[in-house]
């Protein structure tokens, strides 16, 4: 598998300036089940626990359960690398999902 590269944004001196732009977020409820995003246009996710803990799958075809999934607390925030076209599934409590570069 080839190695996933970032691009950073530079300023006018080509230093980095440190902002990833996103794209608008989508918000995913997984209250009662686990629910899926829509189709990740990029390779890398910044997934916010909104309303939460919860818990959160990437993949082609993720379903995610309290025994079964990646733990995120409440308010917290996580980069994560992905596959264009990949999904992201929610558990447990409301998700925003932003691509990055968008």
């Amino acid at each position: 598998m080839a190695a996933r590269k970032f691009h950073i944004a530079t300023d006018l001196n080509n230093t980095p300036s440190g902002l990833i732009p996103l794209s608008d977020p989508q918000s995913v409820n997984g209250t009662v089940a686990s629910t899926q995003s829509i189709a990740i246009n990029g390779t890398a996710v910044r997934i916010v626990a909104t309303t939460g803990p919860i818990y959160f799958l990437i993949g082609s075809n993720p379903t995610s359960s309290a025994t079964l999934g990646h733990y995120l607390a409440d308010q917290q925030d996580i980069y994560q690398p992905c596959s264009n076209g990949d999904l992201v599934a929610i558990y447990g409590g409301i998700a925003q999902i932003a691509t990055l570069g968008q």
